[in-house]
């Protein structure tokens, strides 16, 4: 002891482990925000995407139902079925957002965990490159979903104004 300080017996050590702790509270702190972010996002997706598709079908139904051309209910067939595969398209890339964002956020526990193992002076033990990579393969098929569903409402109009023409 030096007066009423203790002295560090390895200040390296110290610093390291400081540095650990930091980058724990912070990757704990970032698996939060991540997992509200993804919630967020997911719900925002299915009701955007579902309110263009759904609300594309009930507008041509109610055309459809109001209209007293002589127009064959079967001209809009696939514009319909082009709306309804947008709607299911919207909901599997919500759920896949759901899943990449899960996976993201493992990784980022781990990340903390292994900070925190580090703060106590133990070795890292969870790799993250696994739930890395994993999160990355469901937000691209969520993406690739939120795309087809997008063109699924396109086309669908598309050939519901084919069809009314």
């Amino acid at each position: 002891m030096n007066g009423d300080k203790p002295v560090l017996s390895d200040p390296t050590k110290q610093y390291s482990r400081e540095i650990a702790r930091l980058d724990y509270e912070a990757a704990k702190e970032e698996g939060i925000e991540r997992l509200k972010f993804q919630n967020e996002l997911a719900s925002s997706l299915i009701k955007n995407l579902l309110l263009i598709n759904g609300g594309a079908i009930v507008a041509i139904l109610t055309f459809v139902g109001n209209t007293k051309s002589d127009l064959s209910r079967m001209d809009l067939k696939g514009s319909l079925v082009l709306f309804a595969v947008g709607c299911v398209f919207c909901i599997v890339a919500s759920i896949l957002g759901f899943f990449a964002g899960e996976r993201f956020h493992d990784a980022t526990i781990s990340v903390a965990w292994n900070a925190q193992l580090r703060m106590n002076g133990e070795s890292e033990r969870h790799p993250v490159s696994v739930e890395i990579k994993c999160g990355r393969r469901a937000y691209r098929f969520a993406v690739l979903f939120v795309l087809t569903s997008v063109l699924a409402f396109v086309f669908g109009a598309y050939n519901a104004i084919d069809a009314l023409l």
